[in-house]
C-alpha cells in the first residue's frame, strides 16, 4: 500500500500549500485556529502533529516561510513568537504589525529570535508619533499641525522603542506603511523621505558585507577632498549642510544621544560620547571653511524658538558667518513682553544683519485661556493692538531692505481653528466668534501697511 510518504516530493508540497498557505495575511487568531498548543506552551499543527513527525517537518516549513504573518499590535507579536517553537520561528519569512504602543520595546526585542525574518513591514503613523513625542517631553516645543522640518522629524527617534527597532539587522527588506489601525480619513504611514524611510529602514537593511565595508573605509587613510573639482566639493557641501524646512540652532545634546522613550523633565543618556556636529567640517581646513561656511548660513532657514535664542546665537557668532544669514524666524513666549522684546531686544542686532532677506515673527499665547468680552483684556494682553507697538519696526531703518517681513499670532490660529463658528462659552463669558475675527483683521491690515510701506507684495 502507497502512503502519502511515499509521494513525490513536489507532490506533498502541493498538497501541504492546498491545507497550509493563505493568499491574505494570517492573523494572530488565523494562527491560533489552525495550531494547538503542547506540554510546553508551544503551538505546532494541529493536523499535521498527530499524522507523522516527517510529514509536521515539512509542512511546517510551508506554514511558517510562505506566508506573511501581521500582527495587529505589539502584544500579538510577543505572544505569537514566545508561542513558537524556536525551530519554526528560525522559519519565518515575512512579518507585518502595527507600530504604537507601549509594548513596542519588548516586540522588538523579542523579533531577534526570528533569524531568518527576510520582509518586515511595519505599519505606522510618523506624524503622530513625532505628535507625541512633542507632546511628552516639556523641553520642546511645537504644535501639531504645523509643518514637521527634517530637524523636528528627528524627534521620531525618541518614541518608544526605536532604539530596539534599530537593534534588528540585516534584513533584506523593511518597509514603513499605513498604519492599518488608523480611520479611513485619516492621513497616516511613514512621512515620505522622513526619518523612518531614509534613516531606520536603511540601518536595518544593512548587510554584514556593507557594515565591514565602511570598517574598512574608516580605518583607511584619508581621502584626498581638496583634490576634487571645485564643483563636485560645492555639491558635497550643499548635501552635508543644506536641510529642508529650516533649521533650530542649539547647544541641546543631539536627538541621537538619548535613549528613546524618555519623557518629560529629562532624558536617559546614551553611554559614550556625543557625535560631532556637522559643522566640524569647518574646523577641517581654513580652506573647507572658507568655501563652506556661507553655504549654511545662506542657505539654511534658522528658526529660533525664543528670543534669546536668537540674541546669544548672533552674539556668538563671528561677523563674517552672521553677514550671510538670509532667513529667520523667531518665536516669543510670552505677548505681553513680546513687543519690547521685538523692538529692544531683537531688532536691534538684526539690524546687522547685512544679508537678512526675509523675517518672520512668531507669537505663541494662550488666548483660548484669556479671551473675554471685556476689549481692555485684549488691549493689555495682545501685541497686535492698533497703538505703536508693532508699527515701531518701520523705525528701524536698515530692514527697509527686507524682501520679506511676516507676522504670526499662533495662539490666535489655534484659537479660532478650535471655535470654528459660531459663539463659544468659556470661564463663564460668553462671546461671538466675530469679536475675535475682528481682531484677526487688526493682524491683516498690519501686513498690508508693511507691504505697501516697503514694496513687499
Amino acid at each position: 500500500m502507497v502512503s502519502f510518504l511515499d509521494l513525490p516530493e513536489a507532490d506533498r508540497q502541493a498538497i501541504y500549500r492546498l491545507h497550509l498557505h493563505f493568499d491574505s495575511p494570517v492573523t494572530l487568531s488565523d494562527h491560533n485556529a489552525v495550531t494547538t498548543l503542547d506540554a510546553t506552551s508551544k503551538r505546532h499543527l494541529r493536523a499535521i502533529l498527530k499524522a507523522h513527525k516527517f510529514i509536521a517537518k515539512e509542512a511546517a516549513h510551508i506554514y511558517y516561510s510562505e506566508n506573511n504573518f501581521h500582527m495587529n499590535v505589539s502584544a500579538d507579536v510577543i505572544s505569537f513568537v514566545r508561542g513558537t517553537d524556536v525551530k519554526h520561528s528560525s522559519l519565518i519569512k515575512r512579518l507585518t504589525f502595527n507600530y504604537g504602543d507601549e509594548q513596542a520595546t519588548k516586540a522588538f526585542r523579542i523579533l531577534r529570535r526570528l533569524k531568518e525574518l527576510d520582509e518586515l513591514c511595519i505599519g505606522v503613523d510618523e506624524r503622530a508619533m513625532v505628535a507625541k513625542v512633542w507632546a511628552e517631553n516639556i523641553r520642546l516645543r511645537w504644535y501639531e499641525g504645523d509643518e514637521i522640518t527634517p530637524q523636528i522629524n528627528l524627534k521620531v527617534l525618541l518614541f518608544t522603542g526605536m532604539d530596539a527597532l534599530r537593534e534588528i539587522k540585516h534584513i533584506r527588506l523593511v518597509k514603513f506603511v499605513r498604519d492599518t489601525r488608523s480611520a479611513p480619513d485619516v492621513v497616516s504611514g511613514p512621512i515620505p523621505g522622513g526619518v523612518l524611510e531614509t534613516m531606520v529602514a536603511p540601518c536595518m537593511m544593512a548587510t554584514r558585507e556593507l557594515l565591514l565595508f565602511q570598517a574598512r573605509i574608516s580605518a583607511g587613510p584619508p581621502f584626498p577632498f581638496q583634490e576634487l573639482p571645485p564643483e563636485l566639493r560645492n555639491h558635497i557641501y550643499a548635501m552635508v549642510l543644506h536641510v529642508d524646512g529650516g533649521v533650530a540652532p542649539s547647544k541641546q545634546t543631539p536627538t541621537s544621544c538619548f535613549l528613546s522613550g524618555s519623557r518629560r523633565r529629562s532624558f536617559q543618556r546614551k553611554p559614550g560620547p556625543s557625535p560631532p556636529s556637522v559643522l566640524s567640517i569647518f574646523a577641517t581646513s581654513r580652506a573647507i571653511y572658507r568655501e563652506s561656511a556661507h553655504l549654511f548660513y545662506s542657505k539654511n532657514h534658522l528658526i529660533f524658538r525664543d528670543a534669546k535664542d536668537l540674541v546669544d546665537f548672533l552674539n556668538e557668532t563671528s561677523e563674517f558667518r552672521r553677514n550671510y544669514i538670509e532667513e529667520v524666524t523667531v518665536w516669543y513666549r510670552h505677548p505681553s513682553n513680546a513687543v519690547s522684546g521685538t523692538t529692544q531686544t531683537t531688532l536691534g542686532p538684526l539690524t546687522g544683519l547685512t544679508g537678512l532677506r526675509k523675517l518672520h515673527i512668531v507669537f505663541e499665547s494662550s488666548y483660548a485661556n484669556h479671551f473675554h468680552v471685556d476689549d481692555s483684556i485684549w488691549d493689555v494682553v495682545h501685541p497686535l493692538n492698533t497703538q505703536p507697538s508693532l508699527a515701531t519696526l518701520a523705525s528701524f531703518n536698515p530692514l527697509n531692505a527686507l524682501d520679506e517681513l511676516t507676522v504670526r499670532d499662533r495662539g490666535l490660529d489655534v484659537y479660532l481653528r478650535r471655535v470654528g463658528g459660531g459663539s463659544v462659552d468659556q470661564r463663564g463669558d460668553t462671546f461671538s466668534i466675530g469679536w475675535v475675527r475682528a481682531r484677526a483683521g487688526e493682524l491683516e491690515r498690519f501686513h498690508r501697511r508693511y507691504n505697501k510701506a516697503y514694496k513687499v507684495e
